[in-house]
C-alpha cells in the first residue's frame, strides 16, 4: 500500500498592521505601526499614543474615480486626514443661486446671531464656515450686515459686544456694518475720547448701515442752563472723530432722556436763555451737516455702482 504525502498547509500571507494615527510633539505623523487591531469606533494608534484612540470617523477627500480615502481620523467637523488637510471638499449648496442661498443663510444665522450676543460661542460656526472659502465668505457678509456691535464705555474701561476689553484693538468688529456707540458725558472725558478716535480710526473709509450714538446724561434733568450749554458745546467732540467714515445709510443719535425739549424748556426759564438756545441750536446744525455728508456719500456710492 502506498503511502500518500499530505501537502503542507500554505502559509497564509501576513498582514500588515496599519500605520499609527497619532501625532509627535512637533506635531508630525508618528513612523510606528499600530501595536494591535482596534475596534471600529477607535483610532489605529501604536503603543506610545494608546491613550490617544478617539471616536473616528472616515475622511472624505476624494482620490480619483469616483473613490474617497476613507481613512479613520478623529472625529472633527472638517472630516480629511492628516494627509489631505488641505483639500477642499465639494460644497453641494453652491449650485443653488446666491439669492437663494443668502434666504437660507438668514434663517440659519438667525438661531446663531441671538445665542453669539449672549455667549459669543463662534468657534463651531467658523469652523464648519471654512470648508468652503465661498460659503464662508457670503455667510460672514451676512452675519456682519445683520449682527450689531456694541460699544460702552464704563469707569475708563470699553466694553465691545458686551466684553471688557483693555483696548479697541483690531478684530472682526470692524467688519460690522451695524454699530451702536453708548458713552456718558458725565463720566470721564479723555478716556471716552480717546477710544471713540481709536474707533474711528479703525473705521476709516468703511460703509456702514447703521450708525447709532446714544447719549446717557442725569445732568440733562437737573442741571443748570450753563452745564447744558457746556454739554451741547462739547458733544461734537466726541463725533468729530467719526468723519473718517465713508458713508453711512442710516446714522441715528439718540439721548437715554428727551433731552432737546427738556433743555429748551429749562433754557427759557433762566436768565442764559440765548446761551443755551444757542448752543442746542448750534448742536443740530452740526449734526445735520454730518449726517446729511454719509448719506450724500452713500448715495453716491450706489450711483456709480449701478453704472458700472
Amino acid at each position: 500500500m502506498a503511502i500518500t504525502k499530505q501537502p503542507r498547509p500554505t502559509k497564509s500571507p501576513t498582514k500588515h498592521k496599519p500605520a499609527c494615527s497619532a501625532l509627535t510633539y512637533s506635531s508630525k505623523k508618528c513612523k510606528n505601526a499600530a501595536s494591535a487591531c482596534p475596534a471600529s469606533k477607535e483610532v489605529p494608534v501604536c503603543w506610545a499614543h494608546k491613550k490617544l484612540g478617539e471616536v473616528v470617523t472616515c475622511c472624505q477627500a476624494p482620490v480619483g474615480k469616483n473613490r474617497k480615502c476613507m481613512k479613520k481620523i478623529p472625529w472633527t467637523e472638517i472630516q480629511l486626514c492628516f494627509d489631505h488637510q488641505n483639500t477642499v471638499l465639494p460644497c453641494h449648496i453652491l449650485r443653488l443661486p446666491i439669492e437663494l442661498r443668502q434666504h437660507i443663510f438668514s434663517f440659519v444665522l438667525a438661531e446663531y446671531k441671538r445665542k453669539y450676543e449672549i455667549y459669543s460661542a463662534h468657534h463651531t460656526f467658523l469652523t464648519i464656515a471654512r470648508l468652503n472659502r465661498q460659503l464662508f465668505k457670503e455667510t460672514s457678509d451676512l452675519l456682519y450686515r445683520k449682527l450689531l456691535c456694541r460699544f460702552y464705555f464704563w469707569a475708563g474701561d470699553i466694553y465691545i459686544m458686551e466684553k471688557r476689553c483693555p483696548s479697541a484693538d483690531p478684530g472682526s468688529w470692524q467688519k460690522s456694518k451695524r454699530i451702536l456707540v453708548e458713552f456718558d458725558v458725565d463720566d470721564v472725558r479723555e478716556p471716552i475720547l480717546n477710544y471713540l478716535g481709536v474707533i474711528a480710526d479703525r473705521l476709516q473709509g468703511s460703509t456702514l448701515h447703521k450708525l447709532h450714538f446714544h447719549v446717557h446724561s442725569d445732568g440733562f434733568r437737573y442741571s443748570a442752563p450753563r452745564r447744558i450749554e457746556a454739554i451741547f458745546k462739547a458733544m461734537s467732540l466726541y463725533l468729530e472723530p467719526f468723519r473718517q467714515v465713508k458713508s453711512v445709510r442710516e446714522p441715528i443719535f439718540t439721548f437715554s432722556v428727551e433731552v432737546p425739549r427738556q433743555a429748551e424748556l429749562m433754557a427759557r426759564s433762566s436768565s442764559d436763555t440765548p446761551a443755551a438756545l444757542g448752543a442746542i441750536k448750534e448742536w443740530n446744525k452740526y449734526l445735520q451737516e454730518l449726517f446729511g455728508n454719509w448719506k450724500r456719500a452713500c448715495k453716491e456710492d450706489a450711483a456709480s455702482s449701478i453704472n458700472n
